[in-house]
């Protein structure tokens, strides 16, 4: 995408492309643009919804390491992904309805227990590194910033001024947001979801769909196990045969071991929530399932 008209900057769109069907600039369009613009002093037009966060990370970096002056004008939305972009700016000035939001990241994981806590590790690092991002810039306690992240803050011109994530407001007026899907986000502004909502790209729907059946074929075949293990194993540990037998079943399937050990009959709910340490990590990672925020982890990582 070609984001360079006019010697200027236009981040229109998603950032990163496969969010939704409408096209995304990039971390490469931007870097392809600067090194076109050379040492100038540029203006960066901004409407974006968010997107990926390591695409908005890597541009925010690459405005930040321009030689010339950096000036940022929201012009519809700054949202998410796009927010830190928006940092970069010597001069973050919005227009007047215009918005302006911050989040923590999100994504979507699939796994056990322990692949969902290394990915919990992870969202935590890049959340405090988004944080750090908002601090250089609003000059605030990084615990404010946290908490604003957590809450899912979106501002309107006056309070991004007053929080310090923007520098100014000018009198002129909005363009709209772009369509996108909104309901990704817990509290965004009726004048915001009223511009339109897109429906998540074909790609991520199919990519989800097959996370959501190769869920459900785990699901299956740990009920299965554990009810071979109730049925076969339970009462019989002083068999060394059955020892043995169990002993590879928690090595290889340690989800549907837990299940069989537990009270209660068994259930799909059980395999697919599991216990309180599974439901947690599953409510912190996937909080509000706004995962637009990072890359989709099919597979942990």
């Amino acid at each position: 995408m070609n984001v360079l008209k006019n010697g200027e900057l236009w981040l229109y769109g998603t950032v990163g492309l496969g969010v939704t069907d409408e096209e995304g600039f990039t971390a490469i369009d931007v870097r392809d643009a600067l090194a076109e613009v050379g040492g100038q002093d540029i203006t960066v037009r901004i409407n974006s919804p968010g997107g990926w966060t390591d695409d908005g990370i890597a541009i925010y970096n690459n405005l930040r390491a321009h030689p010339g002056k950096v000036t940022v004008l929201i012009e519809g939305i700054a949202a998410s992904a796009a927010s830190v972009i928006a940092m970069a700016g010597q001069e973050i000035v919005m227009r007047t309805g215009t918005y302006m939001m911050v989040h923590e990241p999100s994504c979507l994981t699939w796994g056990n227990i322990q692949d969902h806590t290394k990915m919990i590790e992870q969202l935590d690092t890049i959340n405090r590194s988004m944080a750090d991002i908002y601090v250089k810039q609003t000059r605030r306690p990084k615990a404010e910033i946290l908490r604003e992240l957590a809450d899912e803050t979106w501002m309107d011109g006056a309070l991004a001024v007053q929080k310090r994530y923007a520098t100014r407001v000018t009198d002129a007026r909005a363009v709209q947001p772009p369509t996108f899907a909104w309901d990704t986000y817990r509290n965004t502004p009726a004048a915001v979801s009223a511009s339109g909502s897109r429906q998540r790209s074909r790609g991520f729907q199919d990519a989800m769909g097959r996370i959501a059946a190769v869920r459900s074929a785990k699901a299956e075949r740990d009920l299965r196990i554990a009810a071979f293990i109730r049925e076969h194993c339970l009462g019989r540990e002083s068999d060394p045969d059955v020892t043995r037998v169990m002993s590879r079943i928690q090595e290889e399937a340690p989800e549907a071991f837990a299940l069989a050990k537990a009270p209660g009959p068994l259930s799909s709910t059980n395999v697919v929530t599991g216990p309180s340490s599974w439901d947690a990590a599953v409510e912190r990672v996937n909080k509000a399932n706004n995962w637009f925020s990072v890359h989709p982890n099919a597979g942990g990582k």
